[in-house]
Formats: C-alpha cells, structure tokens, sequence
C-alpha cells in the first residue's frame, strides 16, 4: 500500500479506546488479555487518563469506549467519564455488570454523563456462568440490567460467540431480554496470545459459527424484537448470500474492523497504542513520546512506518480473496484468525462471486 494509499485511508479517526486497567473480577477462559495477568498494578493514572481524553477530543474523536480488565474497578472511573462528557465526546463502557447490581453505584455512574453501558454477557445460566467466569456472579449481573432500566438507561448487550457459549446462544439472548436489554450485539472470538505466542483457545470453526447462526437466527431475532446486531469478522464467502441481503436489508450487520478502516485508535493504561486489543505485547507507538497532539500525531499515524505495520497485518489470507468482489468489506474475515487458521482449511478455493 503506498503512503497516498494510505492517507486517503485515514482521513479521521472516528473511535478510540481507553484500556483503563487489566484487573478484573472474573476469569472467563476466552478473555483476549488473558495473558497480562489481571494484575491490579497495571491501571491508567487519572494523569494520563486527562492528557489522553484531551488529545482525542484534538484530534476530532467522536466516542470514547472504556475497556479493561474490568473498567467499574478503576478508580478514576467517574472523573473520567465527566472530562470525556465535558470535552463533547460520547462515552461508552464496556463492562461484566457485577457492580451495577449496586444501585448506588449506578447511580453515581448515571450522574457521571455516562453515553452507553453494555453488558457483555458470559453464560445462559448460573452452572454455566460458574464454569465460564470462575464466579457465582450470574443473578448480580441480571440484577444490573434490572437496574439499569431503572434509571432510564438504555440496556445493551453483547456476547463473543465462542465454543463454550455456541450451543445456548438463544438461551443467553432470553435471559438478556427477560431482564430488560434492549440491544444484543454479536461478536465472535479471535485469537489469544500468551507471552507472545498465538492461541486458538476457544475459537470455534468459523464454519460452525455460521450454521449456528444461521440455524437459530429467526428466534435470535424475535427475541429481541429485533434489535439485535452482527459485528460480521468471518470470511463472507461462508454465509449464505440470501442470509448476508436479509441482515443488510434490516440493518443489523456491520462488516469489518477499525483495522481494516484504520479509523480506530486504542490505547493501552500506559498510553502506548495498539493495532488491536488482542495484540496488547505489540504496541506501535507511544502518547508523548511518538507523538503529544494532533500535528504529531497525523506525522505518526501517517508515517510509512505505521502504514507498514497495517500492510502487513491486512493481507489476502486466500488467493480467492484477490478477484472476490466482497473483498473490500470483508478482507478475507479478521486477520487474527489467520495466526491459528490456515486459509486453505477454512476459504472455499476458488475466485467466486458473492
């Protein structure tokens, strides 16, 4: 990809995310940051968190979406939702909901000019729940879409769809909606890393994901009356088309990745910047060093070398891939995938038409 190329790739970046700490009060077996131990020492300082929150908004940063570990466990939480509120960004937390079965806290959280709040959901049912967080947190994390109806609040959901939670995707979408969500979003699970090193852990056959899907869609749907969301990060080719027009048509499947838009900006709690969450041990840069504000940081995002790192991640994972016309929206599905994947086993093998 040339630098021009590139430029005109990135034009602004639309989304950022803070990782505001890596503890966390679960253990769930498909976590991406795994293998940064949830140690309680690594946690963004309030410092930081202000000088981060001041540049995105800077640099044109329409939402902020608060990542962890487990971000209700930070204590500069509420501090930082009001400076994201004050600087006009959106905010968005991405949380296992345990503590928002604290009214109290919720509360506070309310006040805080908290945007989104979505709940990602790891079981169907307490034993399951148990099994997948090592916790007996299930009822606390019903409690808290409870609560956040309560206050007024829009209750979202997601679930990663991965090989523990595939087999009862719709029973996990009815507790969701008995206990008041009023959006589901599906992702599924890519690659983790452990020192370095790429793991499949609980990915299933995207192949398997697909029939799933496909098979429980309908319910899925009626479930939710509706509103429920794809975040589609699989090859296309293995959808059936007529099933890809029907999300479409309804608007509930959005395609691709920030890495492949280049529009997404991830920080990790010691301000470096990552090209993913799952590639925590590979930063590309660092805020105050690589770069302090936004005439740096164009300089930055726009360096042949940054643009190198990009090229090298998002190739064609098949040779089917280079004629596809769906290649631009799909790029051949997550690029993680292919650390554990091999193409040939998962692309069907032929230039095709979608």
């Amino acid at each position: 990809m040339s630098k021009d190329e590139y430029v005109q790739l990135n034009k602004e970046v639309l989304g950022s995310w803070l990782t505001v700490n890596r503890i966390c009060n679960f253990r769930c077996k498909w976590c991406y940051a795994e293998g940064t131990r949830y140690t309680s020492e690594d946690s963004m300082s309030l410092e930081l968190a202000r000088n981060l929150i001041d540049f995105q908004a800077e640099i044109g940063v329409k939402e902020v979406l608060l990542i962890g570990g487990e971000p209700t466990l930070w204590k500069y939480l509420f501090e930082a939702l009001d400076l994201i509120s004050q600087r006009g960004m959106k905010s968005t937390m991405i949380t296992n909901g345990v503590l928002l079965a604290n009214e109290n806290f919720l509360e506070k959280l309310s006040l805080s000019g908290i945007g989104n709040i979505v709940i990602s959901l790891k079981s169907g049912n307490e034993r399951q729940h148990e099994k997948t967080t090592g916790t007996s947190k299930f009822n606390e994390v019903k409690k808290a879409l409870r609560n956040i109806n309560k206050l007024g609040l829009k209750a979202s959901c997601s679930i990663t769809v991965n090989s523990l939670l595939l087999n009862n995707l719709q029973e996990i979408l009815e507790v969701a909606a008995e206990n008041g969500a009023q959006l589901m979003g599906l992702n599924f699970c890519t690659t983790t890393f452990q020192d370095g090193v790429p793991q499949k852990g609980f990915m299933p056959d995207p192949r398997d994901i697909v029939e799933k899907v496909v098979e429980n869609f309908d319910e899925m749907v009626k479930t939710m009356n509706g509103n429920i969301s794809i975040s589609q990060s699989l090859p296309l080719c293995l959808w059936p088309q007529s099933f890809l027009e029907e999300l479409e048509r309804q608007n509930i499947i959005t395609y691709g990745c920030h890495i492949q838009k280049r529009n997404g900006l991830i920080f990790d709690s010691k301000g470096n910047v990552l090209v993913c969450s799952c590639l925590y041990d590979f930063p590309i840069g660092t805020f105050g060093k690589d770069f302090k504000n936004a005439s740096s940081f164009k300089e930055f995002w726009l360096s042949e070398e940054v643009a190198d790192i990009y090229d090298r991640i998002i190739t064609y994972p098949s040779k089917s891939c280079i004629e596809c016309s769906k290649y631009k929206i799909c790029g051949g599905g997550c690029p993680l995938h292919w650390f554990v994947n091999k193409p040939e086993h998962i692309i069907p093998q032929l230039n095709m038409e979608l």
